[in-house]
C-alpha cells in the first residue's frame, strides 16, 4: 500500500510501481517474494535453472455479475501435457508488473495467473475496496480449475493489499484453494482502518491518494461507524471457510499488526480442523515503511525462513506437480526443520538495539509463551509504579485540536518517520501527561498484548486518549535520555462501546468513564537500568484524525473546542498499565 519504495528492515519490498530488493533475500532466491507496502510475493519459490520459454498470454476472466477481469496467464506451453497447479496473485497495483515471476514458476510446473482487481488497471468495473474480492477470486478459481490443464489446485500469494485480497477469499468456499502465503494483510478492514473508534487518516487517505483513487476516501468517512458496508470485507465470522493451510508473516510494527494475527488466530481456532495445525506465522520486528530509529541485528533470517516456508507449504498442497526442471531445489531441503515439524509461530523479540542489549534475537514456539500479566500503576508525582496507589489527587490533561500532538514514529505507511522513534520531543509538552517508572533493577520482558486501562472523565462530550508506552534510558555518550517507543494506541471515547457499536455515544460531562486502550502486541526486553514510561495525549496526528472534542461525524467539519479532561488514579481509579511479561528462558534464542 504505497506509492513510493519504502524499505522495510533489511526486507525485500515492492511499491505500488517499483521494487526494493534486498541482496540477502536475492542471494537464496534470484525473484524472490518483495513484500510489504504494495507487496509483491512474486515467485518466493524460484528455480536455478529456467526451463524453455513458457507461453503467456493476456485473457478476460468474465465474474458472475458480467464484469472483465484482466489476466495474465503463464504456462509451461500453450497445451500443456501434463495437469498442472496454479498460483495466483490478485492485485490493485497493475498485474503485469508481476510478470517478471511467470517463467520461475512455470520452471516449477506452475501455471501464473496474475490479475488486476475490479476497477483496477485493465479489468472493468468500478473500484471498490475489496468489497468484491470473495467472489471474483472465486469466480476466477473457478475458471482456472476448469481448464484442461489444470490438476485442480490454486495456491494464492500476495502482501498488503493482494494480502488482504486473500484473506478475503474466505469469505465465500473456495473449495479448490489449497494453500496461501498471506504477508503484512488484514481480515479486518473496520477496526483496522477505525482503531478503537479513531480514524487512521494518514494510512487511509494516503493511500487512497496515493492510488488515485481519493474520491473513496468519502466512502469510508460516511461509514466510521460498524455497518453492512464492511461485511463483505471482514472475515471475523467466516474462518469456518478455512481448508488450506497458510504461512502468515506480520511485523510487530507494521500498520495490520493486530489484524494480522487474529486472522492467524481465526485460522488456527475456527478453520477447518484438518489444517488447524498446519498454520504459520513469522512475526518481524519491522513494518510496511522503514525509518525506525532502532537497528536490529539479524532480521533477514527470518525473511528468507519465511520464504522457505511458503515455498515447501505450497508445493506440497499442491502436489503433484509435474517436474519440468531438473535443477529446481527443493524448498523443503532450505528450511532449518523438517516442515512437518515445523514450529507454527517464529519471532523476534526486540530489544533496545546494540550487541550488549537484551533481546535483539529470533525464537520459536508452537504457542505464545505463559503470561504474568504485570500492572504498572500511574501514582502521583507522574510515578509509575507496582504498588497500588493512595489518595491521590487526579491529573489534568489539555487538549486543543488546533495544535495536535504531532506523530513520532509507530506503524505508519507513508509517515517518514515509523516504527521506534524517540518520544522525547513530545514527552514534555503540557498537553502530555507522563508516568515514569523508577530505573529497573531486572530485565523485564514481555510478549502479547499491551493494554493500559484509564480512568476519565472531561468537560466535552467527545475526545481522544492517545496512549504510549516507551522505554526511557539514556543514550549513549549523550547525558539527555531517550524515550523509545514501545506500542501506541488511542479510543476515540464516543465509540468506546467497541468495535462493533452502530452509533457513537457522547460522554457526559464530569462522568467518569473506564477505559481500556489496546496499544498492541508486542515482544520486547526492558533492560536493567531503563525505565518504563506510559504517556497520555488526547492527539496523535496525522496518524489518527484530530478529534474536534464536539462529538460531531467524522466528515461533518465546522469548529472545534478546547477540551479540559482528568485523568482518574488513585485506590478507587487503579489507572494502570497491564505488562504481559515473560520468562526468557520460555523465549530459546534460534
Amino acid at each position: 500500500m504505497a506509492r513510493r519504495c519504502i524499505p522495510l528492515g533489511v526486507a525485500i519490498l515492492a511499491a505500488s510501481r517499483c521494487y526494493v530488493v534486498a541482496a540477502q533475500i536475492l542471494n537464496d532466491h534470484p525473484m524472490a517474494f518483495p513484500f510489504g507496502s504494495g507487496a509483491r510475493v512474486d515467485g518466493f519459490a524460484t528455480s536455478q535453472a529456467m526451463a524453455p520459454t513458457p507461453y503467456n498470454t493476456t485473457i478476460k476472466i468474465k465474474a458472475r455479475d458480467g464484469t472483465m477481469l484482466n489476466t495474465y496467464l503463464w504456462l509451461p506451453s500453450a497445451s500443456p501435457s501434463a495437469k498442472i497447479p496454479a498460483i495466483m496473485e490478485r492485485t490493485p497495483y497493475d498485474a503485469s508488473k508481476l510478470n517478471g515471476a511467470g517463467p520461475s514458476w512455470v520452471s516449477r510446473g506452475y501455471a501464473c495467473i496474475w490479475q488486476d482487481q475490479r476497477g483496477r488497471f485493465g479489468s472493468n468495473g468500478n473500484y471498490s475496496f475489496w468489497r468484491f474480492g470473495s467472489t471474483d477470486a472465486a469466480d476466477t478459481i473457478a475458471w482456472v480449475v476448469a481448464q484442461p490443464w489444470s490438476n485442480g489446485k490454486v495456491a494464492t500469494m500476495g502482501g498488503s493489499a493482494d494480502g488482504i485480497a486473500q484473506y478475503v477469499q474466505g469469505m465465500v468456499p473456495q473449495p479448490n484453494l489449497v494453500s496461501q502465503f498471506v504477508v503484512v494483510a488484514t481480515s479486518q478492514l473496520h477496526r483496522t482502518f477505525y482503531q478503537q473508534g479513531a480514524f487512521r487518516e494518514s494510512l487511509v487517505v494516503g493511500w487512497l491518494n496515493s492510488i488515485v483513487e481519493p474520491d473513496y476516501v468519502k466512502v469510508l468517512e460516511a461509514n466510521e461507524g460498524e455497518s453492512s458496508y464492511w461485511d463483505s470485507i471482514d472475515m471475523t465470522s467466516h474462518f469456518g471457510n478455512v481448508h488450506w493451510p497458510a504461512v502468515h508473516v506480520g511485523g510487530w510494527w507494521d500498520i495490520f499488526q493486530q489484524a494480522n494475527l487474529d486472522a492467524y488466530d481465526g485460522y488456527r481456532t475456527q478453520g477447518d480442523p484438518s489444517v488447524r495445525d498446519r498454520q504459520y506465522f513469522v512475526m518481524l520486528p519491522t513494518g510496511h515503511c522503514g525509518g525506525g530509529a532502532v537497528k536490529w541485528p539479524n532480521v533477514s533470517w527470518g525473511n528468507s525462513y519465511a520464504t522457505h516456508l511458503a515455498s515447501a507449504l505450497t508445493d506440497a498442497a499442491a502436489s503433484p506437480i509435474p517436474p519440468t526442471t531438473p535443477t529446481v531445489p527443493s524448498a523443503s531441503d532450505l528450511l532449518p526443520w523438517p516442515l512437518a515439524s515445523a514450529p507454527k509461530l517464529v519471532w523476534y523479540v526486540m530489544g533496545p538495539g546494540g550487541l550488549l542489549s537484551k533481546g535483539n534475537f529470533w525464537t520459536s514456539g508452537d504457542d505464545w509463551p505463559t503470561v504474568t500479566t504485570t500492572p504498572y500503576y500511574l501514582t502521583n508525582n507522574n510515578k509509575l509504579d507496582t504498588k497500588p496507589p493512595g489518595a491521590v489527587a487526579p491529573t489534568l490533561l489539555l487538549s486543543d485540536p488546533a495544535i495536535p500532538v504531532p506523530t513520532l514514529g509507530g506503524g505508519n505507511l507513508l509517515l517518514p518517520k515509523c516504527g521506534p522513534q524517540d518520544q522525547s520531543g513530545t514527552d514534555d509538552r503540557v498537553d502530555v501527561l507522563k508516568f515514569t517508572s523508577d530505573r529497573l533493577t531486572e530485565n523485564i520482558a514481555i510478549t502479547g498484548k499491551l493494554t493500559v486501562n484509564l480512568y476519565v472523565s472531561s468537560n466535552v462530550t467527545d475526545t481522544d486518549f492517545a496512549v504510549k508506552v516507551t522505554d526511557a534510558y539514556p543514550s549513549l555518550g549523550d547525558a539527555t535520555p531517550k524515550s523509545m517507543l514501545v506500542q501506541d494506541g488511542i479510543v476515540r471515547m464516543r465509540w468506546r462501546e467497541g468495535p462493533m457499536a452502530a452509533k457513537p455515544t457522547p460522554m457526559v460531562s464530569g462522568q467518569v468513564y473506564s477505559i481500556a486502550v489496546e496499544l498492541g502486541p508486542t515482544s520486547y526486553v526492558f533492560n536493567t537500568g531503563h525505565q518504563i514510561r506510559v504517556t497520555i495525549a488526547s492527539s496523535n496526528f496525522p496518524r489518527f484524525s484530530v478529534n474536534p472534542n464536539t462529538g460531531a461525524p467524522l466528515n461533518a467539519g465546522g469548529p472545534s473546542m478546547v477540551g479540559i479532561h482528568t485523568v482518574w488514579h488513585d485506590a478507587v481509579h487503579l489507572s494502570h498499565v497491564a505488562l504481559p511479561v515473560v520468562s526468557l528462558s520460555d523465549m530459546p534464542e534460534l
